[in-house]
C-alpha cells in the first residue's frame, strides 16, 4: 500500500566513505504495510528546490517497531542531506514502492 508519511530518524551511520545508513521510523511505532525485498521509498528532502522524493531502497524492515533502514550513496544536495540527519529529524516518505520480488 503506498503512503505518504512522516518519519523519524533515530540513526545515521557512516559505513564507508560516501556510504551511508539511516534508520527511519514510524511515530506510530509500526509501519502501514508489509515490505517486501526489491522496495523502496521516496524520501522528500528539506531542500524546497528538491520537488521530487530521493528513491531508496529498503535494506531492512521490522514491522513490529515500525523502523525501516536505508543505505545509500551520497551522490547529491538529497542523499548529502539524508546523510547530515540527525535522531528526532523528520522527513516526509512515500512508500512503499515497487513490486518486490519473492526470494524463493
Amino acid at each position: 500500500m503506498k503512503q505518504k508519511t512522516e518519519m523519524m530518524v533515530s540513526e545515521t551511520t557512516r559505513l564507508a566513505e560516501g556510504v551511508w545508513s539511516t534508520t527511519l521510523t514510524m511515530p506510530g511505532g509500526r509501519l502501514w504495510g508489509p515490505v517486501v525485498p526489491g522496495q523502496f521509498v521516496g524520501v522528500y528532502p528539506h531542500d524546497g528546490s528538491a520537488l521530487l522524493p530521493r528513491p531508496i531502497s529498503i535494506c531492512r524492515a521490522d514491522s513490529d517497531s515500525g523502523a525501516i533502514r536505508l543505505v545509500y550513496r551520497t551522490v547529491g544536495n538529497g542523499t548529502g542531506e539524508l546523510s547530515r540527519s540527525r535522531p528526532g529529524e523528520r522527513f516526509n516518505v512515500l512508500g512503499f514502492l515497487g513490486n518486490g520480488y519473492n526470494l524463493e
